[in-house]
């Protein structure tokens, strides 16, 4: 317990810290694009301003693709909380929308806040609350993620989940987070290397 304890909240930790690591570096994005520029020679801007404005229009398709999943775990976490009449429907539903940006461990803690809500008003009301998380689990590692990383993103949905489960096994949940995002910037990289 203590282990899986430490697992997702180091896991947790480390995404949002790369999250506020990310605000960071884009505030001072045109700062970095200067001194990358600087490094290649005249000839290579061009090709630099295409990569790096590739790469940051497939990234910001890739962020807003993430709000999306949040907002639609959020939204179908409450409506089913509030349908079996839930205490604290709402809270719950914003935290299990809130930790669909941690992979793999996100929704599952978010079974626990879930669970005593629902066991906080009756047992069969506890069942029917941590039923409810699961299945919109089940929706969105099944059906949402991958429809919806091919839509904002172009990956095919067999693509994404190797992504994911590949990141998850290699370097954990961090590597779950950035594993589409990576395979994003390789590619684009690719694309200009191929190219040239």
């Amino acid at each position: 317990v203590l282990r899986v304890t430490w697992g997702a909240f180091s896991g947790v930790f480390s995404v949002v810290s790369t999250l506020v690591f990310t605000v960071y570096i884009l505030l001072d994005l045109d700062n970095l694009k200067r001194m990358l520029k600087s490094l290649l020679s005249k000839a290579d801007h061009d090709i630099a301003d295409n990569v790096i404005n590739g790469i940051e229009t497939r990234l910001g398709a890739w962020l807003r693709g993430q709000l999306l999943l949040m907002f639609i775990v959020g939204s179908v976490t409450y409506l089913g909380l509030a349908i079996l009449q839930i205490r604290f429907a709402l809270p719950v539903a914003l935290i299990a929308g809130l930790l669909e940006i941690v992979p793999i461990i996100g929704p599952i803690i978010s079974i626990f806040p879930a669970a005593i809500a629902g066991f906080s008003t009756s047992p069969l009301s506890g069942l029917g609350s941590v039923a409810v998380v699961i299945l919109v689990q089940q929706l969105e590692n099944n059906i949402l993620v991958p429809r919806v990383m091919k839509t904002v993103v172009g990956f095919n949905p067999l693509v994404t989940m190797i992504l994911l489960l590949a990141g998850g096994k290699l370097f954990g949940i961090a590597g779950a987070f950035f594993a589409i995002p990576t395979a994003i910037v390789g590619q684009i990289l690719l694309e200009h290397f191929l190219d040239l």
